[in-house]
């Protein structure tokens, strides 16, 4: 579906529609805005991600786009506890979920149905119109304000005009290049992960998978994550120094790496590889000013999260409500902007941890399902950085010889 002709103006332009920027599109339209989403590929397409999301966060944004049921359809299993291994004990320990909120589950959905479902969501919603496949080639300015972008697509190049543009075009972002926000806070690249679907992945008594598992084997995570279609996620979080040996050969890495996991090994070997591994090197994870004249930025173009922290799709999905609805206010200027912010930090502030916690729990102070990010309690800190954005930077000190930087100390 492409853009008509004549609309050369919108209140909103919205680039990206995977998880923050369908879900922010859709807001904006109930909230009567006319809106341009531009998606630069078709969909369904993957995209490198883990899939874990969590009940009080991304759950809920499905919920509250109504579209939770058409999620559930798809076939995921709702977990409703977690099996964790090598906390203390051999295992397997049975925990709740982390951060379950009213559904009382947590979900792993793999990207190329979740995302082409938001998507259409999204452009269902009266008010919203679609651009897809097209490019974003530059925004527009006037005055030291973002007015619009210059598009293109199949029919050529085309300006827009908008009140505001969003960007939510990932970690490489060009909105973001473009108005070159401010960085709050950034660390350096501490962890890669690598991962695989595989089928017939069975519990650890031989029952159909409705948990989570998180396994520790020395300085390193492997995690399993049940999901759609009868496939389950698998991969390994370790150290930036093995990426080298990752990206030699991922299958045989891969493969022995989740072998020497002793609760996982034997299940491993029994299921059934489902295409390829997929993973990438270490990134280093920041938090950029998220707003300014004419922009908003919500995703991973404004907060990136190391994957092993599995809080980036709970994170997108929550903050691009948070800035849909402070966008959407008459008068989008900076109290709305300063709002939105302190919304945003007070949200991720409080994000479950990583779920090397299942192992901490009875060490670990609780506000509202969620580990309580920094508590001195915690065995395994969470470091928190929460200035107007606030991430969850998690890190096992343990994990490394080196101190951490300055502002994880």
């Amino acid at each position: 579906m492409h853009v008509r002709d004549h609309d050369h103006s919108y209140d909103t332009i919205v680039i990206g529609g995977r998880v923050a920027g369908s879900t922010a599109a859709a807001i904006l339209g109930e909230h009567g805005q006319r809106v341009l989403l531009v998606e630069r590929v078709r969909f369904p397409r993957p995209t490198i991600s883990t899939h874990f999301f969590r009940g009080e966060g991304l759950v809920a944004v499905l919920d509250r786009l109504q579209v939770l049921d058409e999620v559930l359809a798809l076939g995921p299993p709702p977990l409703r506890r977690e099996w964790s291994f090598g906390f203390g004990g051999p295992g397997p320990d049975e925990g709740p979920p982390q951060g379950p909120g009213d559904a009382g589950f947590s979900l792993s959905v793999r990207r190329s149905p979740l995302d082409d479902l938001l998507l259409r969501r999204a452009a269902r919603t009266p008010g919203v119109d679609l651009a897809q496949p097209a490019a974003v080639v530059r925004l527009l300015w006037e005055d030291g304000r973002v007015v619009g972008a210059r598009l293109r697509d199949g029919d050529g190049e085309r300006d827009v005009q908008s009140r505001v543009v969003v960007g939510a075009d990932g970690r490489h972002s060009l909105v973001a290049r473009e108005v070159a926000p401010a960085v709050e806070h950034e660390v350096e690249a501490l962890r890669t992960l690598y991962y695989r679907y595989v089928s017939g992945w069975r519990g650890p008594a031989g029952e159909p998978p409705d948990a989570a598992e998180f396994a520790l084997n020395g300085d390193e995570i492997a995690y399993v994550f049940p999901s759609e279609a009868g496939v389950a996620c698998i991969g390994v979080s370790a150290p930036s120094s093995d990426f080298a040996a990752f990206r030699a050969a991922p299958d045989a890495e891969l493969d022995r790496r989740v072998r020497a996991h002793p609760g996982l090994a034997d299940r491993w070997i029994a299921a059934r590889p489902v295409g390829r591994p997929a993973g990438g090197p270490p990134e280093p994870s920041w938090v950029r000013a998220p707003a300014g004249p004419g922009w908003a930025l919500v995703g991973d173009a404004a907060v990136h999260q190391d994957p092993w922290t599995g809080a980036g799709m709970d994170t997108a999905g929550r903050h691009a409500v948070i800035a849909a609805e402070a966008i959407a206010c008459p008068s989008w200027r900076r109290p709305s902007q300063s709002r939105m912010a302190s919304r945003m930090a007070s949200i991720t502030s409080t994000v479950s941890g990583p779920s090397v916690h299942s192992a901490t729990r009875p060490t670990c102070r609780r506000r509202s399902s969620s580990v309580v990010a920094g508590s001195s309690q915690c065995r395994h800190e969470i470091s928190v950085i929460c200035p107007s954005w606030a991430i969850v930077i998690a890190k096992l000190p343990r994990w490394s010889t080196r101190p951490g930087p300055p502002a994880l100390r």
